[in-house]
C-alpha cells in the first residue's frame, strides 16, 4: 500500500481507494531510499485464478501468472528493476517461473504484513522479484533477512544435491521432465553427487495435500473477505463471494487435518524456511540504495 497512490486490490469495491498510510514494507523501503514507481495489477483480492488483462512480456498471448501478476510482469518487461509481491500458495514462484525472473519467498512472517490486505494469516508471505540474485540480496539486506547459519563456501565436488520428484510429478509436462533429467545428467557427469530423495509418506498424496491447503486457505479467506462480502457481495466475483460467505461447516474441517494427513511430531503444516545463499552486493549498492518497488495490497486496518 502506498499513501500517494490508489490501492484497489483488483476489486471494484475499492475503485479509487486512496490510502492514508504506507504499509510497513513500503515504509521500510522508503526509509532505505527506494523510489516507488507505481502500482501493479492483481486478480480480485489475490484470490481468483483469472484476473487482470496483464500479459506475459515474452508472449502477449500468455499469462504472467498470479496472483502477483503485475509485480512479476513489470520486472520481466524492464519497467522496474525490483518489485514486491505476496504468496499464499504460489503467487511468487509461479509468476517468476512464467516470466523468467528471480523471486525470493522468505521464511513465513520474516517481513511484516502490516497495512496489507491479508488472504490467509497462516500462509501469506511477502517476497521479492528481481532480474538477478544479487538484486534479491539487496532487498534481503534492506529487510534485515539473515540465514540461520553462517554461509560456508563448499567445493563443487563436495556439494550434494537432492533430486525430488514431487507428488505432482505425474502432471509434469515433457519440457519440465526433459529439463530436470538434463540437469541431473550434467551434474552427475561433473562428479557432483545427486541423490533422489523421496518425499515423506505423509506428503506423497497430492489430493490430501491439496485438500489440506484448501481447507486452511478457504477458512481463513472467509474471515479475511467477510468485510467485502458484507459491504456489497454483488460487486464481488462469484468465487470471491462464495469464499467470503459465512460457512458454518468450514471451520469444522480444520480439525480433520491431522486425521486425513498424518503428520509426524517434527513436521509442520506451516511454510518452512527458505534457506538462501548469502551474496555480497557491491559496496556501492550498500551505500547508495536506489530501487524501484511495487506494492499491491492494503490492509483492512488502513482503509
Amino acid at each position: 500500500m502506498h499513501v500517494d497512490m490508489p490501492t484497489e486490490m483488483g476489486c471494484s469495491l475499492y475503485q479509487g481507494n486512496q490510502p492514508t498510510l504506507d504499509s510497513s514494507a513500503v515504509s521500510i523501503l522508503r526509509n532505505a531510499g527506494a523510489l516507488i514507481f507505481g502500482k501493479t495489477t492483481t486478480p480480485e483480492l489475490t484470490w481468483l485464478n483469472s484476473g487482470p488483462k496483464t500479459t506475459n512480456p515474452h508472449d502477449v498471448n500468455c499469462t504472467p501468472g498470479g496472483s502477483s501478476t503485475g509485480s512479476a510482469a513489470a520486472v520481466a518487461d524492464f519497467q522496474v528493476p525490483l518489485s514486491i509481491g505476496t504468496q499464499t500458495g504460489g503467487s511468487l514462484m509461479r509468476p517468476a517461473s512464467y516470466t523468467g525472473i528471480f523471486t525470493m519467498k522468505p521464511t513465513y512472517n520474516a517481513i511484516s504484513l502490516e497495512c496489507q490486505k491479508i488472504c490467509s494469516i497462516f500462509l501469506d508471505t511477502l517476497g521479492f522479484f528481481a532480474r538477478s540474485v544479487e538484486d534479491l540480496q539487496l532487498l534481503a539486506d534492506v529487510f534485515s533477512l539473515k540465514d540461520a547459519h553462517p554461509h560456508k563456501t563448499i567445493p563443487l565436488k563436495e556439494t550434494r544435491i537432492a533430486f525430488m520428484q514431487t507428488p505432482m510429478w505425474d502432471q509434469a509436462g515433457p519440457g519440465t521432465i526433459t529439463a530436470m533429467n538434463t540437469a541431473f545428467t550434467i551434474l552427475h557427469n561433473r562428479g557432483i553427487k545427486v541423490d533422489q530423495v523421496p518425499f515423506p509418506p505423509e506428503y506423497t498424496d497430492s489430493k490430501i495435500l491439496t485438500q489440506n491447503f484448501n481447507t486452511i486457505c478457504k477458512t481463513e479467506a472467509q474471515s479475511s473477505f467477510l468485510k467485502e462480502y458484507n459491504m456489497d457481495k454483488s460487486k464481488l466475483h462469484p468465487k470471491s463471494a462464495l469464499s467470503s460467505k459465512p460457512h458454518p461447516t468450514l471451520h469444522k474441517d480444520t480439525t480433520k487435518l491431522s486425521t486425513t494427513s498424518p503428520v509426524s511430531e517434527k513436521s509442520s503444516l506451516l511454510p518452512s524456511s527458505l534457506n538462501t545463499t548469502q551474496f555480497s552486493p557491491p559496496a556501492s549498492q550498500k551505500k547508495h540504495l536506489s530501487v524501484c518497488t511495487i506494492s499491491r495490497k492494503v490492509s483492512r486496518s488502513c482503509l
